[in-house]
């Protein structure tokens, strides 16, 4: 058998599973993420014409896919996390509320949100601290809040309690006070996040995700702002004022 039937043979058969896995919500990853990978299809037209043995173009090519794709979800599994409990729609949607009061004397606040998966929003401004609202299904969010010497820490965290992963039905608006001066951590998975931060002062914006869409608008409100990203195979886009200095590294 020639080496070309098998290939493909072998490609047709894993793009059949994956249809299959991705719509009876057994695993979810996103198409847009896998075709990054396009170069892999170079690397096997390579193979291909190499002038050795059928049987060393099958394990070259194997070991091609598989690197692709250990290296894409190093940092989040491919499958993310399986679904436990039951399967839910939309009608049994949970809408939660989390607020925090604002206190005129913390001078810095720090947000610190681990979020698997979902839409995420940043882009108004409240009277308390923070108002952190949740649409949809995944499961509820843990607050704690620290004070510490320059000011308050609050933690979100999604809890594990009904894991819903199949599906990013979750959507999040969270308004900040305009008046601290701000530091995120955020922790977000396979999540989209769009944060426009014009109207904050923000010191350290520091993102780990994975397979994410990030979408981030600076403002000029503090003298100093850091960045620090580390994510996969991630669409990020990073708008700066026309009127600020930029160092990357």
């Amino acid at each position: 058998m020639s080496y070309k039937k098998i290939f493909w043979g072998v490609i047709l058969i894993t793009i059949g599973v994956l249809f299959i896995l991705k719509n009876l919500d057994i695993v979810y990853f996103s198409w847009a993420a896998i075709w990054r990978l396009w170069p892999v299809l170079l690397i096997l037209w390579g193979i291909a014409i190499i002038p050795v043995k059928n049987w060393m173009k099958l394990v070259l090519s194997v070991v091609a896919i598989a690197l692709a794709f250990s290296f894409t979800s190093h940092r989040h599994s491919f499958t993310h996390e399986f679904r436990i409990h039951k399967y839910f729609d939309e009608s049994e949607w949970d809408d939660q509320q989390i607020t925090v009061p604002y206190d005129s004397i913390v001078p810095e606040a720090k947000l610190k949100l681990d979020a698997a998966a979902g839409n995420f929003k940043i882009n108004k401004t409240t009277d308390k601290l923070i108002e952190f609202n949740k649409y949809g299904s995944l499961g509820n969010y843990s607050l704690t809040c620290k004070d510490d010497d320059n000011g308050k820490t609050i933690k979100i965290k999604l809890e594990n309690t009904i894991i819903n992963m199949g599906r990013k039905s979750d959507k999040v608006d969270i308004q900040l006070n305009q008046h601290p001066v701000w530091d995120f951590d955020l922790d977000i998975g396979a999540a989209a996040f769009n944060l426009d931060l014009c109207e904050f002062k923000v010191q350290n914006l520091d993102i780990d995700g994975g397979a994410a869409s990030i979408r981030i608008k600076l403002g000029d409100k503090h003298h100093t702002t850091k960045l620090n990203i580390d994510t996969g195979a991630s669409s990020i886009s990073i708008r700066v004022p026309e009127t600020s200095a930029c160092q990357i590294k």
